[in-house]
């Protein structure tokens, strides 16, 4: 199957509840699509260890991002059935189950970004999200109007979300940490990179800390921020240079 990754992600999103036990029922129960969302992100670790999903907001527009850590092109077809189930869950979740005609459909993104190159096909792709898909970028996200995070899910049950979400607290809590502090500053210099030459400043408030917590943050790992900025750009080069 040449689409296996979104293929899946429809079969998976059929009935979340089979395959993702407490996570999934907790996302459903969640009051909108927003908290939905921010829920899966805060517990992905617990389908998936090296991966993320973070939310963010910036004006009139959501993105739902997903990645690696550390940071890196996932294989094509995992990352693309990823977004392709936070967006079908997404519509599941709001009553939107049955595929409605384009035109009709109330919950579709602006445009989904992936960073893998173009695969010979994207017409699957361009089915199953309803929208614009490019390739090569920066980073993969769902990009979103952001008034849709405030739309009410159909099955919200605060009591229950309360309960599933001390059970989901308590199986995160065993799990070893694996995210430095370095992984993290990678991956905003991936956001950084297209705008031109990234600064300590710009990096540490979006990781909500001072400059200086940043640099004794990264000393202590053994590093430094101008030697992860160094490391990304030599790995993104020797990705160019295999990618024809």
């Amino acid at each position: 199957d040449q689409d296996f990754g979104v293929h899946l992600a429809e079969w998976v999103a059929g009935s979340p509840e089979d395959h993702f036990d407490v996570l999934a029922f907790a996302v459903r129960s969640s009051a909108t699509l927003g908290e939905h969302y921010r829920l899966a992100g805060r517990y992905i670790r617990l389908i998936h260890e090296g991966i993320y999903l973070s939310l963010e907001q910036d004006g009139d527009v959501a993105r739902l991002v997903h990645g690696h850590s550390p940071e890196q092109i996932g294989p094509r077809h995992p990352v693309e059935g990823m977004l392709a189930l936070m967006y079908l869950m997404g519509r599941r979740t709001l009553g939107e189950d049955s595929p409605p005609r384009v035109a009709d459909s109330v919950f579709t993104p602006q445009v989904v970004r992936f960073a893998h190159p173009r695969p010979p096909r994207v017409s699957e792709q361009e089915r199953v999200f309803r929208a614009p898909v490019e390739y090569a970028c920066p980073r993969n996200e769902l990009v979103l109007a952001r008034d849709l995070l405030a739309r009410p899910q159909r099955h919200a049950e605060l009591r229950l979300l309360a309960l599933l979400d001390r059970q989901l607290g308590g199986l995160l809590s065993v799990l070893p940490e694996s995210r430095r502090l370095r992984d993290e500053v990678r991956r905003c210099l991936m956001d950084e990179l297209p705008e031109g030459k990234p600064v300590v400043a710009a990096v540490a408030t979006k990781l909500h800390m001072s400059a200086r917590s940043l640099q004794r943050g990264l000393q202590s790992e053994g590093t430094s921020f101008a030697e992860v900025l160094s490391d990304l750009r030599r790995d993104l080069a020797l990705r160019y240079l295999e990618d024809r």
